[in-house]
C-alpha cells in the first residue's frame, strides 16, 4: 500500500512540471518577417498566432522544382552517411525571440526508399516543408538572427549543395 502512495505522489509530482508549449493549428499569420530566396528554395519566415495564442515562428521552405524533397530536421547535422542535411530553423543567442518549446514540421518525415544507409535517411515529401518554433517575445532585444539549413535532393538522382547555418536578420515589427 506504502510503495502505491508514492507511486501517486511521484506521478503528481511529475505532472506538475513546466507545461511545454507545442504549436497547435490553426495558424494565423501576424506578420511575413523575410523571403530568403536561394538557387533551389525560397524560405519565408513569419510569426503566427496558433490556436493556443502562442507566438509562433515559422519557416515554410519551398522548393522551386516540384520533384525535389527536403531532409527531415531530426537528421544529424552531417547527415547519414554523409549523405543528405537536416533541415533546421535556430535562433542566435540574444535578440528579440526566444525558444520555449520543440519545433514541429507540417510534413511527416520517412525513409528514402532508394539508399541503403547505417540509419535511415529520413526526408520529407516533395514539396513545400514549414517547421513551427513556440517563441516568447523581448522588443527590447537587439535584432534577431535566425539560422536556416537545408538540403534538396530529386527522386530523379541529384542534389543540390547543403545551406548550412544561412544567416538571417530580422526586425520584429509591432507584433
Amino acid at each position: 500500500m506504502r510503495k502505491m502512495i508514492w507511486l501517486v505522489l511521484i506521478l503528481l509530482l511529475a505532472s506538475c512540471g513546466p507545461e511545454i508549449a507545442t504549436p497547435q493549428a490553426p495558424y494565423q499569420v501576424i506578420e511575413v518577417l523575410e523571403t530568403v530566396d536561394s538557387q533551389h528554395a525560397q524560405v519565408e519566415l513569419r510569426l503566427e498566432r496558433d490556436s493556443a495564442n502562442q507566438i509562433i515562428l515559422a519557416a515554410t521552405y519551398q522548393p522551386k522544382e516540384p520533384h525535389l524533397h527536403l531532409y527531415s530536421k531530426d537528421l544529424p547535422r552531417n547527415g547519414v552517411d554523409g549523405m543528405g542535411r537536416p533541415t533546421l530553423l535556430e535562433l542566435t543567442q540574444a535578440g528579440q525571440l526566444r525558444s520555449v518549446g520543440p519545433i514541429i514540421a507540417d510534413a511527416i518525415a520517412a525513409p528514402d526508399p532508394t539508399l541503403q544507409t547505417s540509419k535511415p535517411l529520413l526526408i520529407y515529401p516533395a514539396g513545400p516543408v514549414t517547421l513551427r518554433m513556440p517563441v516568447e517575445l523581448d522588443p527590447q532585444q537587439p535584432n534577431q538572427q535566425i539560422l536556416l539549413s537545408f538540403m534538396l535532393c530529386s527522386s530523379k538522382g541529384y542534389c543540390t549543395s547543403a545551406v548550412e547555418q544561412l544567416p538571417v536578420t530580422i526586425q520584429l515589427g509591432n507584433s
